[in-house]
């Protein structure tokens, strides 16, 4: 699929529509290890947010 316009990350490739998202690619995603940990099982996220979603489906049911 072609990507009219965007942002591009230079190290991974990655196209972003906005400059915030590459931003929060380029500070939490590309070429870095999960930092987030459940602290219910050995699940890892680089994001908060999908640690969260993580917890909800998988923890709190």
């Amino acid at each position: 699929m072609k990507i009219i316009g965007g942002f591009r990350c230079e190290q991974c490739g990655k196209w972003y529509k906005t400059k915030n998202n590459l931003g929060r690619h380029l500070k939490y995603e590309c070429q870095r290890d999960p930092k987030f940990q459940c602290t219910y099982c050995s699940y890892r996220a680089k994001l908060n947010c999908n640690l969260l979603k993580h917890i909800r489906s998988q923890h709190l049911m």
